[in-house]
């Protein structure tokens, strides 16, 4: 029902402007002058009675825009005056109702403060809870911890985190930094150990090394005049034995030589033997069949008997000499 009436009370307000707000002329009017002023064309721009027509008219428009303009600025003049008066009066009341506003405001604010307060100390054992469970052994004051609400805690408490982590990631560095260094000191000092006796050990298998090298040169030089020995002896036998070898070698080429010159000789016998058989046979030729037959004989007879070296041949052949025997007799009756 307010509203409603605020709505008629600016309605009327609204009329009443427009009433006191009229201008010497209206929209129609204006249009239809400028209705008047369309139908002016300029079809030579080098005329100036065209050019003096069209200039009028323009500033005809112009005079009336001054006066519109004009009536307008003093209109807005008096709804400025108007409007600040209504400012004066909207703040002369309002000073009224200001502090009053304000009082309350701030009875609601301590209210709602209060009432935060409230909500927090039910949320602090849990809180300081979470902040001990920190482990970081920073003093908390629990005034502090109520004066932040959920978000700033939560920034706190990150805050707070993030600051024991990396004091524990420094501390952890330093620790493992402290026990390497220990660690390091440790080992240098047992390389140093282990390099001592290395020495040592070293030292002693030196000298051992020393003596058994001086057992050995020793020993070595026993052998070698051993060996020496030896050596002179084998080379007496090799002399000797080249002495045999050369020897035998000239058996065997005298032996080679033998074989050749009775080969030779065996062949010249062969030869000669052949040109006496061809001889016979052609002498044969010429006489009656059974003294060829008694010559042949002989000829059988004739042949040289070889030497051989095995019985099994030997027997061979004394078999072959008795069948022989048996064809030369035959031969000759």
């Amino acid at each position: 029902m307010e509203q409603d009436k605020e709505l008629l009370i600016i309605k009327e307000v609204e009329n009443k402007v427009a009433e006191i707000t009229k201008f010497d002329v209206t929209k129609q009017q204006l249009e239809e002058k400028v209705e008047e002023t369309k139908q002016i064309v300029a079809t030579d721009l080098s005329d100036q009675t065209q050019l003096a027509l069209v200039k009028r008219n323009r500033i005809d428009l112009r005079e009336i825009e001054i006066s519109i303009e004009k009536r307008g600025k003093g209109y807005r003049d008096i709804f400025t005056k108007a409007n600040r008066y209504i400012k004066d009066k909207e703040n002369e009341l309002l000073a009224v109702t200001n502090p009053e506003i304000e009082r309350l405001k701030s009875i609601e604010k301590e209210a709602e403060e209060l009432r935060i307060l409230e909500e927090r100390k039910l949320k602090l054992p849990e809180r300081m809870k979470k902040i001990e469970s920190i482990g970081d052994k920073v003093e908390t004051p629990e005034e502090d911890i109520l004066s932040l609400d959920d978000d700033q805690f939560e920034r706190y408490y990150n805050a707070r985190l993030t600051d024991k982590l990396e004091q524990d990631k420094l501390e952890m560095e330093a620790e493992k930094q402290r026990l390497a260094e220990e660690a390091e000191e440790k080992r240098l000092a047992e390389q140093a150990k282990l390099d001592a006796e290395r020495k040592a050990i070293e030292a002693e298998a030196e000298e051992k090394r020393l003596a058994e090298q001086a057992r050995i040169d020793a020993e070595n030089a026993r052998l070698v005049a051993e060996q020496k020995k030896i050596d002179d002896a084998n080379a007496e036998i090799a002399r000797k034995e080249k002495e045999a070898k050369d020897k035998d070698q000239m058996a065997k080429e005298a032996q080679i030589e033998a074989d050749r010159v009775a080969k030779l000789k065996v062949e010249e016998d062969e030869r000669k033997k052949k040109e006496l058989e061809a001889e016979q046979a052609r002498q044969l030729a010429l006489k009656p069949d059974k003294e060829k037959l008694a010559l042949y004989a002989d000829a059988l007879v004739a042949v040289k008997q070889p030497e051989l070296n095995t019985e099994e041949a030997r027997n061979i052949l004394a078999n072959t000499q008795v069948l022989l025997s048996k064809v030369t007799k035959q031969l000759r009756k």
